[in-house]
């Protein structure tokens, strides 16, 4: 059997694969279990890993969730209150259109005259057309429409955790807008090999999801594996073996050529690739790409999906 190119796979950073990663989570003398719901059992490990956090982020508080998803639904759905807006554009995460699906909007004057607030959630980067918000100008738009400081932007860091960023902290920290936004998630399914999610966020939010949010109050909570698993990745954020081990798997992982640029691909429904050849005809390609139809997007963002995994050649 060919090893693929795999065009598919989170793990952007291939830590998955990194036996230091591996090593440090089974010297661990507790990996199973979680303890029970985040309200109800706060064990060290969630909390310590939501302090490195709040460090890592320069936020006051940092609240874990079992995934971005999770942490979205229940973030949105908990916060806004009757009378209040939630603004959001089309290629907003599912999560947040499932979460604001029941909610309505409401006079401007109650927004202006500050007596009801909006939330602005937009995705520092947009996965499906790659482009990034104007963060700046954004929050910069929403402090001057709303100056009775009733407007909020709460942004979805999910695909530039680890990558973008001083440390891979993320667009929000390497803007220096953490003063100025509500709360920002981040997940740990694309680039620390793990599951779940963290949002950075102020102690008054904190507070009041750990109280007010359904999922957080009846829901179990990441398992003691996640969680360390988690915080050693974090680790190797903090002192550079992540971006060393990156960059190794990525030289190790190019397959020699004497040509500069690489070849033209495109994939079928199946997602069976295929390349274009000296001749300009279309062969087989030993790659494996997913594609994105418009059951999941809408007919113009149909395309083909393809991660930024540096050790594409392992599967």
């Amino acid at each position: 059997m060919h090893p693929l190119a795999d065009f598919t796979s989170n793990d952007y950073l291939s830590l998955a694969t990194f036996m230091q990663h591996s090593n440090l989570l089974f010297c661990c003398p507790q990996i199973l279990g979680s303890g029970g719901s985040r309200l109800l059992v706060p064990t060290p490990p969630h909390a310590a890993l939501e302090s490195q956090l709040e460090r890592f982020f320069g936020a006051e508080k940092a609240l874990l969730f079992n995934s971005g998803f999770d942490a979205n639904v229940t973030f949105f759905s908990a916060i806004s209150q009757p009378g209040d807006v939630v603004l959001y554009d089309k290629h907003i995460h599912a999560s947040v259109h499932d979460a604001i699906a029941a909610k309505l909007l409401h006079e401007e004057d109650d927004l202006r005259d500050g007596k009801t607030s909006a939330f602005v959630a937009v995705k520092s980067l947009y996965s499906i057309d790659g482009t990034f918000a104007p963060l700046h100008k954004i929050v910069q738009c929403v402090e001057e429409m709303l100056s009775r400081r009733n407007g909020y932007v709460i942004v979805d860091e999910t695909h530039v955790t680890g990558i973008y960023g001083p440390q891979g902290q993320g667009t929000v920290t390497a803007l220096g807008l953490e003063g100025r936004i509500l709360a920002w998630l981040h997940t740990f399914g694309k680039a620390l090999a793990g599951s779940g999610a963290a949002m950075p966020t102020t102690q008054l939010m904190w507070d009041y999801h750990l109280n007010y949010a359904r999922p957080l109050i009846y829901m179990t909570a990441l398992t003691y594996a996640n969680v360390i698993s988690v915080e050693c990745a974090f680790d190797m954020l903090e002192n550079g073996s992540a971006e060393v081990h990156e960059w190794d798997v990525g030289q190790s992982m190019i397959p020699p050529s004497t040509s500069q640029s690489y070849p033209e691909l495109c994939y079928d429904n199946a997602g069976n690739a295929y390349a274009r050849n000296d001749y300009g005809t279309w062969e087989p390609h030993p790659g494996v790409c997913q594609a994105v139809t418009s059951q999941s997007f809408p007919m113009e963002c149909c395309s083909g999906r393809m991660g930024s995994q540096p050790g594409l050649m392992y599967r």
